[in-house]
């Protein structure tokens, strides 16, 4: 016999299918949800213009990642009851939303000073769900908090401070994204991993400090932190993810282990103020004068050459025999570079969007450069 879908059902703005919420489609300032939802699907509010507070009764056992996206002036929410699975991101994107509260009664949930957490099995210990997205000042996390979920903080653009306790393990993937006027975090020793994208677009971060228990930076986790003028990355860390510092503006110097696994040049894109990358040790990477090379068995691999350098000439060092892609990108100063005889390879974007003045010297057979500028044979 075939089984027969359950039909919507519409109670004036409910739309409600087998006691799941749909859609809401009213236009009320303060909503009730109907006592007989038990869970409030994906995008059930998402996008509505006019919520400011909305109640959960006790039925509502789970709310979905996106229920509340983008309710630019929901402010507060009251959750009742029993709820058991709270997803992430169930509030994303609600600048307005300044408080959580949730009735004693729930033995999942709790929220402190408006800020959404999760027990653990044990009861002993929180993990951080959610802070609303227009709490102000400063944010001290609890010291039973061993867990932050990703994007907690997503969004947070009127923070200024946030200390963590010591516990934390990983910063999951943009939790602190776009926290625009974040100006100090404390992250403590217990953490040993950076997610994806974790401080994207903190613009009014000026100074950080890595604990030097970590080991994995993942990609973009500092792209467009505008106000950072300059990062140590501890010895601990052996993996740093792509496009780690793209679009920080005022970054000037950048100090990286020896032994990190591999440094890729679009780590540095787009980074007009960067004079110097300093490497500390002498294993898989160095410098010399603030450009960064890496040790191959038959020399160096140029990698990257900092695009506010503000010499006019460079001489590639003697022992260098590969320039690798956008080794020189935006190098807008420089007006000359002198290839050594050891070079025997040069890949094709390396000079890419360099000063339309740039002359590169050599005095051997020189590879290809298909997107050469000018390419002079040295007299000398």
């Amino acid at each position: 016999m075939k089984k027969k879908c359950a039909k919507a059902i519409t109670t004036i703005d409910f739309i409600i299918r087998d006691t799941i919420l749909l859609y809401y489609n009213g236009t009320a300032k303060t909503v009730v949800i109907p006592d007989n939802v038990t869970i409030v699907n994906n995008n059930a509010f998402a996008g509505n213009k006019n919520l400011t507070k909305v109640i959960l009764p006790n039925s509502v056992i789970t709310i979905k990642s996106g229920a509340f996206y983008s309710c630019n002036h929901l402010s507060s929410i009251i959750i009742t009851g029993n709820a058991t699975m709270i997803e992430d991101l169930a509030f994303y994107h609600c600048p307005s939303l300044k408080e959580i509260l949730i009735t004693s009664k729930n033995k999942k949930y709790k929220t402190i000073d408006g800020l959404l957490y999760e027990y653990d099995q044990t009861n002993s210990c929180l993990k951080l769900k959610f802070c609303p997205t227009n709490k102000k000042g400063n944010c001290i996390l609890p010291e039973n908090v061993t867990e932050i979920a990703r994007a907690a903080f997503l969004g947070c653009k009127n923070l200024t401070s946030i200390t963590l306790p010591y516990g934390i393990k990983k910063l999951e993937n943009r939790i602190f994204c776009d926290c625009t006027h974040l100006k100090s975090i404390a992250i403590p020793n217990s953490v040993t991993e950076l997610g994806d994208w974790v401080f994207l677009g903190c613009k009014s971060l000026k100074t950080l400090t890595i604990p030097n228990h970590v080991t994995i930076i993942g990609k973009a986790a500092f792209a467009d932190c505008s106000s950072l003028t300059e990062l140590t990355i501890p010895d601990s860390v052996t993996g740093l993810g792509d496009f780690l510092f793209i679009n920080c503006a005022h970054l000037i110097r950048i100090t990286i282990p020896s032994n990190v696994k591999n440094i890729m040049p679009n780590m540095f894109d787009s980074c007009p103020s960067l004079k110097e990358i300093i490497v500390n040790g002498k294993d898989t990477y160095i410098s010399f004068d603030g450009v960064l090379f890496k040790k191959t068995k038959v020399g160096l691999n140029l990698i990257f050459y900092p695009a506010s350098k503000k010499e006019k000439a460079y001489i590639i060092p003697k022992n260098v025999t590969s320039i690798m892609n956008y080794a020189f990108i935006h190098c807008q100063y420089l007006t000359s570079v002198t290839i050594p005889d050891n070079i025997v390879s040069i890949e094709k974007y390396a000079f890419y969007d360099c000063n339309d003045d740039l002359t590169i010297f050599y005095s051997s057979p020189i590879p290809l450069i298909k997107n050469k500028k000018s390419i002079k044979k040295s007299s000398a």
